[in-house]
């Protein structure tokens, strides 16, 4: 495959060493077996999410048309080419850590800022010709320093060298282009000295911190006129943050009080109007609206070093958030002048090209009738249908039955489009000169509107939707502690990594901590890995999964804390406070604890991920 192919696969979901942020997704009513890893996901009783605060019905349609919005994370930070808020020394709990800036150091570097270059209008304008339909902007990040002219604080842009209202130049801006504007608000915090939502230390009052939260959202909504969406950020994440922890339904019901078509975010552990997956494309959700935030290089903020996605990548992002029925909120990280670096730039005006080309088939489109996977997905607006082929699964593409006829396919992309329609589902093919080297579009004609969504669930396990790339153990070899038999038969990898096979694949001695060892060839970016039981098997209990890029310093990624038929273990790590998908590595072990001699014995393990950018 080429260079620029597993690149754009790398694109679906993650991109490696990007921070992700916490509880990503809301669900009314309990968990299903798709909401995985179920940390991200927070069950509210429906008699609970019904008493919440929402923004009035059709108040977010606009929003869900735009389907493309830009972040912009600038601050303090920027000046050291840092991460907004982690690079400061000092967190407080439940946050642990520390950054490499030391307080007394990064608590001043405010005394450096001078923008000189900065241009609210070119940053609209930017925005503009990207395609953007709105502009979410951070006011606050978790360093405590205010990017408006508050009167709760000095600690604040007014008192710098730059000396002016940023906050107040980007909405005037955006007003008079009218680009909806919204804000990006940290609860967690820092630098405040009542933060303490744990109650840990006497000499702080964590209500007067929640005082001046208020206070500071009250005069974010009512200094600048209409503001369109507030973003917070200090999301579940499995019980992390709590809704007491900021008085979460209150703060809410001010905000619409302030704002009465606002649109804000589930980060503050109550459902909100959409939910929030990061640095990573939502799964197929047709229901409750949704925005991934992903970065257009690999940090937040200013890193310069940071390489840039390409436009093959960003349009990847963007069809695959639009295919699940989400937005795209792309986020640029502008540098210590003032101005979005030129390579950013760059990206975002080829977006605009590609989006001026083909956003008929991306904005006021709806997702589906056909969930998306890693061959692409669709999208549609009335009787037509929108399919977007990123990655050709053979010759043909076949998809699901449709209850209306097609009465014409074309390739917006330019192309020949041969077209089969029958009871069991739709074929399309073209021969491979025709494709589109990033994104194939053909645009379905049908005899009547989309009537309903095809009935297959998103995914049947963590690994089927198409964030998480695909199986990358095919030419893999495989090696155990001791020798094994499944039955009379000798080991088979391919058996096991296919699951070509009734019940156990293989079988190590009984003896102690077992383990079988997997090399992929080379170093890849492992995301996940599927674990499936034999039928009964109840000897796995307590197995361990390690990782390698060298076979030989193992770090162990996660252990089994109860039994179970299959297990699905996404593999992160952990960058600046925040959880990553994907790991470098090219050897994987699963192994048994050192308690008994016991057989280790598996039916199927499968590994997904993709080539690491070169």
């Amino acid at each position: 495959m080429s260079r620029s192919f597993h690149r754009l696969l790398a694109a679906l979901l993650l991109v490696a060493a990007a921070p992700v942020l916490k509880a990503q997704s809301s669900v009314r009513g309990p968990l299903s077996p798709e909401h995985q890893p179920a940390r991200k996901f927070q069950s509210f009783p429906e008699e609970r999410w019904d008493a919440s605060s929402f923004a009035p019905p059709g108040a977010i349609d606009w929003w869900r048309k735009a389907r493309l919005g830009l972040f912009i994370h600038f601050g303090v930070a920027s000046l050291k080419g840092v991460e907004l808020g982690w690079g400061r020394g000092t967190r407080a709990e439940p946050d642990r850590g520390t950054g490499p800036i030391p307080d007394e150091i990064y608590d001043r570097l405010y005394q450096e800022l001078r923008m000189e270059n900065f241009d609210a209008r070119a940053w609209v304008a930017t925005a503009r010709s990207a395609g953007a339909g709105y502009i979410v902007v951070v006011t606050k990040h978790h360093d405590g320093f205010h990017l408006w002219d508050t009167a709760l604080s000095n600690y604040k842009i007014t008192r710098s060298p730059f000396g002016r209202d940023y906050i107040k130049e980007i909405v005037d801006a955006c007003h008079e282009a009218r680009m909806p504007v919204g804000f990006y608000f940290a609860q967690r915090e820092w630098y405040h000295p009542h933060y303490d939502p744990r109650d840990r230390f006497p000499e702080k009052d964590h209500r007067k911190y929640i005082e001046y939260q208020f206070a500071a959202v009250r005069e974010l909504l009512t200094k600048y006129g209409k503001i369109d969406i507030l973003w917070f950020d200090a999301a579940w994440w499995g019980g992390m943050f709590r809704e007491q922890d900021w008085d979460s339904e209150r703060l809410y019901r001010m905000a619409r009080e302030l704002q009465p078509a606002i649109l804000i975010n589930n980060r503050a552990s109550i459902p909100g109007d959409f939910d929030t997956p990061e640095q990573h494309v939502g799964q197929f959700q047709h229901g409750r609206p949704w925005e991934s935030c992903i970065t257009l290089t690999k940090r937040w903020g200013y890193v310069p070093d940071s390489p840039v996605k390409s436009l093959a990548e960003v349009v990847a992002l963007l069809v695959q958030t639009a295919t699940g029925d989400g937005n795209l909120l792309l986020n640029t990280g502008p540098m210590p002048d003032g101005r979005i670096q030129p390579k950013e730039q760059a990206v975002l005006s080829a977006l605009g090209d590609w989006l001026r080309l083909h956003g008929e088939s991306i904005r006021d489109t709806r997702g589906g009738p056909f969930r998306n996977g890693t061959w692409g997905g669709a999208t549609y607006r009335g009787d037509t249908v929108y399919v977007h082929v990123l990655r050709w699964p053979g010759e043909t593409l076949r998809l699901p039955a449709l209850e209306e006829k097609i009465l014409s396919a074309r390739a917006l992309t330019g192309g020949v489009v041969r077209l089969a329609q029958d009871q069991n589902g739709v074929s399309l093919s073209m021969s491979p000169e025709d494709r589109d080297p990033i994104d194939t579009i053909i645009a379905l004609k049908l005899d009547r509107p989309v009537s309903t969504i095809h009935a297959r669930p998103a995914a049947t396990t963590l690994f089927d939707g198409p964030g998480y790339g695909d199986p990358i153990t095919g030419s893999a070899t495989l090696r155990t502690s001791s020798p094994g038999l499944a039955g009379d038969r000798p080991v088979s990898p391919s058996a096991l990594f296919r699951g070509e096979n009734d019940g156990a694949v293989f079988l190590t001695r009984p003896e102690r901590a077992p383990w079988a060892e997997i090399d992929l060839g080379s170093v890849k970016n492992v995301k996940g890995v599927r674990i499936v039981n034999s039928p009964g098997e109840t000897g796995t209990r307590g197995i361990e999964l390690l990782l390698s890029a060298d076979g030989r310093t193992w770090e162990e990624i996660w252990r089994a804390d109860a039994l179970a038929p299959e297990w699905s273990v996404a593999v992160t790590q952990f960058v600046a406070g925040a959880h990553i998908a994907g790991r470098p590595a090219r050897y994987l072990r699963l192994r048994l604890p050192d308690d008994e001699a016991r057989p280790l014995r598996l039916k199927q393990l499968q590994v997904y991920g993709d080539e690491l950018p070169r």
